[in-house]
């Protein structure tokens, strides 16, 4: 008996490792992507997202995460400004943003929404391993700014920025 043991914890042995190995893979909740979980993200957008003469202000940020229904949101309320005082071009800042979510996530399509006069409006929907997800922004001029009929004001340097954040872990 003594001398079957070996050759019995050698067969089973990795049967029961492989057992317990997939049994802890498949327990471990689903984690949200790098657009829900990190931290620091709007000092990455600020760094990587927008073009170089642009900065990023934030006003308000939130967060949400259903564990049963496996659900995250996150919104942030922004101010993108032009450090040079120049026109804001929104499609520059647009494109650069896009670029920088396609390198975290593998992005699905990329919609307009229809948003208000002057604002600029985008839904871009993604996947990520274990989530989906959408972001959706609203690029438009700051509260409180008037465009100038006659064009003899330079445009505002700056714009709001709203992001609104969506994920849901795959079943």
């Amino acid at each position: 008996m003594a001398k079957r043991w070996p050759k019995l914890l050698l067969i089973l042995g990795p049967i029961l490792a492989c057992i317990f190995l997939g049994w802890w893979l498949y327990s471990l909740p689903n984690k949200p992507s790098a657009l829900i979980a990190d931290d620091d993200l709007l000092q990455k957008i600020h760094k990587g997202g927008l073009p170089k003469d642009y900065v990023l202000i934030a006003a308000k940020a939130a967060w949400n995460h259903d564990p049963v229904t496996g659900r995250f949101e996150r919104s942030f309320d922004c101010t993108v400004g032009n450090l040079k005082n120049a026109p804001f071009d929104g499609n520059l800042v647009c494109d650069a943003f896009e670029k920088w979510v396609a390198g975290l996530v593998s992005v699905q399509s990329v919609a307009d929404d229809p948003g208000g006069p002057n604002e600029v409006c985008r839904v871009i929907r993604y996947a990520a391993p274990g989530t989906t997800g959408q972001l959706r922004y609203v690029l438009k001029p700051p509260p409180g700014a008037a465009p100038d009929v006659n064009e003899k004001k330079p445009p505002s340097p700056a714009r709001s920025l709203e992001i609104r954040i969506t994920e849901q872990t795959k079943q």
